[in-house]
């Protein structure tokens, strides 16, 4: 959503390429800080809405302020001031207006520069980028400014583009990561998809998986009142739960899931859909499953602050999306121990072993996905033994804790190689 509200409860820095930030006591003279804590780390999103890179990136920000540090969120044009009223007071949330999604050189000029007084006012020790744009712009802005720059590739972005767009992008990523300090990838898929493309060099790649609390799923043993979630259900018995956990954009493709599911749930009257999650194409959604005739079988839950207790309650649980990098709600079907039925994104199968605790399809071939949730529905063995290989998976690696101290070491790395460089310069 774009809006100019008050955000609540976090300090705020409105900015515009006009506008500057209140400097801070802080001085290191623009040169690299060598102590390890507090450090002043600037985030940089293209957008901070409800979904998985921005929950990736604020679990980050949760630890490093509980690890003593200050810590800055910039962000664009696109945010939700509800999301951001949650957040933890001690963040320092500075929207930056000009720092737009769609590429138009004017305003990415004006964030370009934004970014830059921002940095030369916040003096950071380390500026962390994300997503696609402001990973491009955020960096950009943050050379010669004396600061660790380091890089999260939350998604391979350019794949699934044509070809003159992808020869773009990768030309424009190559650039930016040989002037980044480290990269870090949130799988080994995407990690993989950057080397194959020349972006960065692999000893500067870090995977680290997008953190999260596992233990409530992991520790969710007992199935919630349905009919507290599900109140729209009229049938006096417990539906059979398909659960998609994903924001409403297009990329997650749930009106192309809904056009499959739709005979599906005509042939099967006790089956329920459950989607959970906000976006722009929510209301688009709603208004299909009606045009559809199944409205009747389909819930929309919106944003839930308990996935948790929906992942306890689905049969099986589905992901229809384009592309991603690894999508934490994977790792929270896996934890919760549900089947879990999805189109092949890169590097699932860290996670997904294909007809083990899940099954994988085409990328686009979203009908092949519908017809896995009808032949899982039927076969209640297959569910149980697919439930049953989900506690076959680690997934330590996905813990929040171990995500911020694996962070921290990347940026020790760039600190101890910066100094050693900086040692036997002339």
């Amino acid at each position: 959503m774009n809006t100019t509200s008050t955000l609540v409860s976090v300090s705020a820095i409105p900015l515009s390429a006009g506008a500057a930030v209140p400097a801070r006591e802080t001085d290191n003279g623009g040169q690299m800080s060598e102590h390890p804590a507090p450090r002043i780390i600037v985030h940089v999103l293209t957008r901070l809405l409800r979904a998985g890179a921005e929950e990736n990136t604020l679990a980050t920000c949760d630890y490093q302020l509980a690890c003593g540090h200050d810590v800055y969120v910039l962000h664009g044009d696109e945010y939700d001031a509800d999301y951001i009223s949650t957040l933890n007071p001690r963040l320092h949330i500075v929207p930056v207006m000009d720092l737009v999604h769609p590429i138009a050189p004017l305003s990415d000029f004006k964030g370009w520069l934004a970014l830059r007084r921002a940095y030369k006012a916040i003096r950071p020790d380390v500026v962390h980028t994300h997503q696609s744009k402001a990973g491009i712009l955020g960096r950009l802005a943050a050379l010669g400014q004396g600061c660790i720059i380091v890089h999260t590739v939350h998604i391979a972005h350019w794949l699934s583009v044509g070809r003159a767009k992808q020869r773009l992008f990768v030309a424009i990523e190559r650039f930016c990561s040989n002037r980044s300090h480290e990269l870090i990838d949130v799988s080994e898929g995407v990690r993989d998809a950057c080397l194959e493309q020349g972006i960065g060099r692999a000893e500067h790649h870090h995977v680290i998986h997008s953190g999260m609390n596992i233990r409530k799923f992991i520790d969710k043993t007992d199935s919630p009142d349905w009919k507290s979630f599900i109140p729209e259900w009229k049938q006096d018995e417990r539906p059979f739960v398909v659960l998609m956990l994903a924001a409403f954009e297009p990329r997650k493709r749930q009106e192309a899931f809904l056009h499959a599911i739709a005979p599906i749930l005509k042939r099967n009257p006790t089956m329920c859909m459950v989607f959970c999650g906000q976006g722009a194409r929510l209301d688009a959604a709603r208004q299909l499953a009606r045009d559809l005739g199944i409205n009747e079988q389909v819930h929309f839950a919106g944003y839930i602050t308990d996935p948790e207790n929906y992942v306890s309650l689905a049969d099986v649980c589905v992901l229809s999306s384009e592309r991603e990098g690894l999508p934490r709600v994977l790792i929270q079907y896996v934890a919760g121990r549900r089947p879990v039925v999805m189109n092949h994104l890169t590097g699932v199968e860290v996670v997904i072993k294909h007809d083990h605790n899940g099954t994988i399809l085409p990328a686009n071939d979203i009908d092949a996905t519908a017809a896995e949730v009808e032949r899982l529905f039927n076969d209640g063995d297959a569910r149980r033994a697919m439930c049953k290989a989900a506690g076959d998976i680690d997934i330590t690696s996905w813990d929040v804790d171990y995500m911020g101290v694996q962070i921290q070491k990347v940026y020790d790395r760039a600190f101890a190689r910066t100094r050693t460089l900086a040692a036997g310069s002339p």
